[in-house]
């Protein structure tokens, strides 16, 4: 119902309510569903270190290796380095040194070149063991990561086997895989 209203300056207003309208079928539409698929936004936030967008995503069967692997660093037959890669999951070799967690100082080497892997696969031999091994993946890098002197597809995990040689892009380093068996 309208009415009016009067200021000072005699200056008139109208409001009215609006009435329901009708439910026809026309006017009716469904309501939306609730979607419970997975956006990927958890996901993609927690994808950061530092505030810089990491290129890989750790697979479901990632898992903590259960043996001592060590990168053996080498350049040109002498021994530079060592590096312990027991305590995680992944490791990340780049020139990015806020994210990478082996860090590659050459220049041909992308900020996020590739990553060492463990995964946790079923065994061959028996039905229920399982075991974990370690693949290396190259993150599509401009100049490719190399594997006994080859280089490797991107974007595709390489299983791992002791004694090793990565080398990435055309860096002289050799990074030799062992662990505490050997």
């Amino acid at each position: 119902m309208p009415f009016e209203l009067n200021n000072q300056n005699k200056t008139k207003y109208k409001c009215s309510y609006s009435q329901k309208q009708s439910k026809s079928p026309e006017n009716q539409s469904e309501p939306e569903k609730p979607n419970f698929e997975l956006s990927g936004k958890l996901a993609a936030e927690s994808n950061h270190i530092n505030g810089i967008p990491l290129k890989y995503y750790e697979p479901s069967e990632a898992h903590k290796p259960d043996k001592l692997w060590q990168l053996y660093v080498f350049k040109n037959d002498e021994q530079v380095s060592i590096f312990d890669i027991d305590q995680k999951s992944s490791y990340l070799f780049g020139r990015d040194r806020l994210v990478a967690d082996i860090p590659l100082d050459h220049p041909s080497c992308s900020k996020q070149h590739a990553v060492i892997q463990f995964r946790q696969i079923k065994s061959k031999n028996t039905i229920s063991e399982h075991i974990i091994k370690p693949y290396i993946i190259d993150l599509k890098s401009t100049n490719g990561t190399f594997l006994n002197n080859e280089r490797i597809l991107d974007s595709r995990y390489i299983e791992l086997k002791p004694k090793d040689i990565l080398k990435f892009a055309d860096s002289t380093r050799e990074y030799i895989l062992l662990h505490n068996n050997i």
